[in-house]
């Protein structure tokens, strides 16, 4: 039997197994490795049978009775190596053709098919792009260009997003779930009443951008990451890493910040009026000239337990504590933080001080010191 009778038969078999067993003509989906495959044996079988027509040929000759220690000899030796070496090298450059070409091919396709749908803001096109996505995580491609995008109510739920580009796109009411958004850029992109539940990301871009009323909550972890001149009013941070992050000129007026992590972050000129803070970490973060007035800083009650809000080694030249409620607060440590600072603040109950600067404040300012008659949580 030919290896073209052969193979021919394989097939056939393999045929037949993929239709439906109730008879009907309409055959089962083949696997994508089978199809593959198939594809492959199409392109080679022409050089194949040229290959073994070679191979013969040689064969034939090498049974031929001769002498073959000359110079003839040696060459029919060094062919023999020659046609492996040929076969190997065509079966790569096919192999790599189908597989990598193709995987750039598909790419560029979906790329141009993402660059027509831009500026539409229809429903359409949006579900047409997240479904060109999920496209593209699959064939491994990040950094995929969104700019300007149109992704209003849009579930982007488990998506690879890390790299992707979001400026000036439209994610109002977007909700993203699980996102791995390392590298992300959100310049400039409208986030009102977005939700990101457990996200995923350092060196994330979000300078510009309009998250008022933005939920991040679940674990998220967003460190490392930029907020410049971010407007994050209203917002609902609840159990969030933002280690390292920048925040300068950031707004966060009237946010409800719960177990967040703001270690090493850079808040300098930030506003945060009226933010309401339980139990959070700014240690050896930079409050440089921050607004922090009337703000509210509560404990966090868990088992009878309270935890509150640490402020340890924070640098908070210039601060603005007026009318703040610092109740439980920690700023042992804190870097440059004045008695002036601290007696235009409402209350500084079971707050913890650097000895000198307690000292002071009783001596100065004793009603800070005592239990607001209005507050019986902290």
């Amino acid at each position: 039997m030919g290896f073209r009778s052969f193979f021919g038969k394989f097939r056939k078999r393999r045929r037949r197994r993929y239709y439906r067993p109730d008879g009907s003509e309409e055959p089962k989906e083949k696997s994508p490795l089978f199809l593959k495959l198939i594809e492959i044996y199409e392109e080679l079988k022409i050089i194949i049978y040229v290959w073994l027509g070679l191979l013969a040929i040689v064969v034939a000759i090498d049974l031929i009775p001769w002498d073959k220690s000359g110079y003839m000899g040696n060459l029919l030796a060094e062919f023999h190596g020659l046609l492996l070496d040929v076969l190997v090298f065509v079966i790569l450059i096919i192999i790599y053709d189908r597989v990598v070409l193709e995987r750039r091919r598909k790419i560029a396709i979906i790329l141009d098919e993402i660059e027509i749908l831009r500026n539409m803001e229809d429903e359409v096109a949006k579900h047409k792009i997240i479904g060109f996505i999920k496209r593209l995580n699959k064939l491994g491609h990040k950094r995929i260009d969104l700019s300007s995008c149109y992704f209003r109510k849009a579930s982007l739920e488990d998506l690879s997003l890390a790299d992707a580009i979001f400026r000036r796109a439209n994610l109002i009411e977007a909700s993203l779930f699980l996102n791995d958004i390392d590298g992300a850029d959100f310049t400039d992109a409208k986030l009102q009443n977005a939700t990101l539940w457990a996200v995923r990301g350092k060196n994330v871009s979000f300078d510009i951008a309009d998250l008022s009323n933005v939920t991040i909550k679940s674990e998220a972890y967003i460190t490392d990451s930029s907020f410049h001149r971010a407007n994050l009013t209203g917002a609902n941070l609840d159990f969030v890493y933002f280690n390292g992050s920048n925040f300068e000129n950031a707004t966060l007026e009237k946010s409800t910040i719960e177990e967040c992590d703001f270690r090493k972050a850079n808040l300098e000129s930030a506003n945060l009026m009226e933010i309401t803070l339980t139990n959070s970490y700014f240690d050896d973060a930079k409050l440089i000239n921050a607004n922090l007035r009337n703000a509210l800083m509560k404990p966090l009650i868990e088992d009878g337990e309270r935890y509150y809000n640490d402020f340890k080694g924070a640098d908070l030249t210039g601060a603005d504590l007026g009318g703040a409620d610092l109740g439980g607060a920690d700023f042992i440590g804190a870097k440059n933080l004045t008695i002036e600072q601290l007696s235009k603040a409402r209350s500084l109950y079971k707050a913890k001080l650097d000895p000198e600067v307690e000292k002071q404040i009783r001596e100065k300012y004793p009603h800070l010191l005592e239990k607001p008659k209005e507050d019986s949580d902290v």
